[in-house]
């Protein structure tokens, strides 16, 4: 059976978000963004309504709210699956009744007032790893030793607590993190990323990542920002054969291109 990559088109709406901050703040321009995505065949967009990079500036809750109310029609036209990422607990609590498809929560929804809400809502929650405890990341040089273990543990306690909350577990995406998330070394996010059959055996549930333009990849590769396509698609098409059911990335057509290279040369590749 051929496996059929998930993928999860950004769309950041804040102004300093580190790849693509204030391209699409206005409305108009967010909407050309979105049909753009929908064009390159995305399964999900995943709202970003407020940065989580370490020199993003905090919002208010009401703003973040506004940010994804400006494009959520539109979302739900288009027919594609809805993602909300966010972190602050207030936002999470108003956009939930609003049904999305996806909450994606960088501190893997560490906050327990929210749970009576997730258990009565059908999202799907995408629980990711990051070493920051509460807010956007912050520059940490952290070993890689030892890290993949830390990440086996926070899963399993995200997971008890959430379950515990009558949150099935066929609800629950698992997400290592990348980057600023995991270290200010690179290698951190490499010995993540070789992690993956680790985590997916270990349990059993599907896994996102998210390399896309991160500072990681390009230290190792010396690429510009503008020009990380290439590491950014190798990394995705890796992080999918070794078991990532789901990439969220900036630009889409990178992987898919990749993808569909692999899959013309060797039509096999992707049956597993």
């Amino acid at each position: 059976m051929e496996a059929q990559p998930k993928i999860f088109g950004i769309l950041n709406l804040s102004p300093d978000s580190f790849f693509d901050g204030g391209k699409y703040s206005l409305v108009e321009k967010a909407r050309l963004q979105i049909d753009f995505l929908l064009a390159q065949g995305v399964y999900a967009i995943d709202v970003g309504v407020v940065s989580s990079n370490p020199d993003a500036k905090m919002i208010p809750k009401e703003e973040e709210i506004a940010r994804f109310q400006s494009v959520y029609d539109d979302l739900q036209q288009s027919g594609v699956k809805i993602s909300l990422d966010c972190f602050c607990t207030a936002v999470q609590k108003e956009i939930l009744s609003w049904e999305p498809d996806y909450v994606n929560d960088i501190h893997g929804f560490s906050d327990p007032s929210l749970y009576e809400i997730l258990a009565q809502s059908k999202a799907k929650l995408i629980v990711m790893h990051s070493v920051q405890k509460s807010g956007k990341a912050d520059i940490q040089n952290l070993s890689a030793q030892g890290m993949v273990e830390k990440i086996c543990h926070f899963f399993e306690k995200r997971i008890e607590a959430l379950t515990q909350a009558k949150i099935s577990a066929d609800r629950l995406i698992l997400d290592p993190g990348m980057g600023f998330f995991l270290s200010s070394d690179p290698q951190c996010s490499i010995e993540v990323l070789r992690a993956l059959p680790v985590f997916k055996k270990e349990f059993g549930l599907p896994l996102l990542v998210s390399t896309s333009n991160k500072s990681f990849l390009r230290k190792i590769t010396h690429a510009n920002l503008e020009d990380c396509h290439v590491p950014t698609a190798l990394s995705e098409i890796y992080a999918f054969l070794h078991g990532a059911e789901m990439i969220r990335t900036h630009e889409p057509r990178h992987f898919f291109h990749s993808y569909r290279l692999l899959k013309a040369l060797q039509p096999n590749f992707f049956s597993f």
